[in-house]
């Protein structure tokens, strides 16, 4: 798998913590689709790289309103991944619908479900206004300074309506066709994980019970330990003997794996480097941007409409704005579709609904809204 499909979900992670009730299928697994936003450099004094914390203001007037701060917030990272990890801008564009998600971060204000802390604005954009090489850390944290920005106020046991309005601590059962769901307690280390929708809150489930990610010199890579936090890589493992979590490597060391080299870079001909873009040599899709693969030897961006999709070797190439509808379930070999519309008839589990959609049954069926 690319090695950058991690921002995507990110982003896509962060997308559906905002807006309403997240969808279980409206944009497959392409990147395409979704809101137009035009992302691009931070606006009205919002967030340079060197804040130490504190209000940001919206360029003399007073502190940026939750809508300022949002906005802001998504565009500047929209930009970062473009910057950093070669994405289209307009793929990413199409990744956040900043208007809609903005929107349904200030609703949930309203309404008190969401608190928003001035205070945390300059530190949140900071953290996103930081080397490339970091990045990827900063804003996949379970804690940051952007998740004290905008922070869940519903009660376990409440209902909620995404996953922004509960702590870092609980989980919302909501999904694309069931809201609101509750906000559910996440599940200590050392207490069962079987049950249904249990989330480890500070921890992996190991099968049986929560158990916390390996810290530098823990046992990896055996039946009975867990991965490595994730600043760390197992290193040693074998099929018959475990290894020892030890920190990332730096760009530029010796490497035999992607997972061995820090957040962000990949291990390309056993060394650790950053991202290649179009047009840079490549082994394989790890070794290329984001919506792009490896196409003979050189990093490709995805195709488009009538493009063909699918498996190739061990990697899978997606589609740009479209989903890839497989036309060979044998080698899942396909080609760039247009997504169906709100209505239409779809395919269960194949993304091609349109975002803000869902697939249910043989129709695509609009996502509940929070009200």
């Amino acid at each position: 798998m690319n090695r950058c499909v991690g921002p995507v979900l990110l982003v896509l992670t962060l997308t559906l913590t905002l807006t309403a009730c997240p969808g279980g299928g409206g944009g497959g697994t392409d990147g395409g689709g979704g809101g137009g936003n035009d992302g691009g450099n931070v606006a009205d004094g919002g967030g340079g790289g060197g804040n130490d914390g504190g209000t940001v203001t919206d360029g003399g007037t007073g502190p940026l309103t939750a809508a300022q701060a949002c906005t802001q917030y998504y565009d500047t990272l929209k930009a970062r991944l473009v910057e950093c990890y070669g994405a289209p801008p307009a793929q990413v564009d199409a990744l956040v619908n900043v208007s809609a998600v903005c929107a349904g971060i200030t609703r949930a204000i309203s309404a008190g479900r969401v608190g928003y802390d001035t205070n945390a604005v300059g530190s949140c954009f900071a953290s996103i206004n930081v080397a490339c090489k970091y990045l990827l850390a900063n804003v996949s944290a379970k804690q940051t300074p952007c998740s004290d920005m905008f922070h869940g106020q519903v009660a376990d046991g409440d209902p909620c309506y995404t996953a922004a309005d509960c702590s870092i601590h609980s989980t919302c059962s909501a999904s694309g066709q069931t809201c609101p769901g509750t906000c559910d307690a996440n599940v200590p280390n050392g207490l069962d994980c079987t049950g249904a929708g249990a989330v480890c809150d500070n921890g992996v489930c190991n099968g049986q019970y929560c158990q916390p990610y390996g810290q530098q010199g823990d046992s990896c890579g055996s039946s009975s330990s867990v991965g490595c936090s994730q600043t760390l890589y197992c290193q040693g493992a074998t099929p018959t003997a475990a290894g020892t979590c030890q920190q990332k490597l730096a760009d530029g060391s010796t490497c035999s794996t992607n997972d061995n080299c820090q957040l962000g870079d990949g291990c390309y001909n056993g060394t650790c480097s950053t991202v290649h873009t179009v047009g840079d040599p490549c082994n394989s899709a790890g070794d290329c941007g984001l919506f792009e693969y490896c196409n003979a030897g050189t990093c490709a961006q995805f195709p488009g409409l009538g493009g063909t999709c699918g498996m190739s070797g061990q990697d899978f190439i997606g589609c740009l704005g479209s989903y890839c509808k497989v036309t060979n379930s044998t080698t899942y070999v396909g080609t760039c579709t247009a997504y169906v519309p709100e209505g239409g008839t779809c395919t269960p589990n194949t993304g091609s609904c349109a975002p803000g959609s869902t697939c249910i049954g043989t129709t695509c069926t609009a996502n509940c809204t929070e009200p």
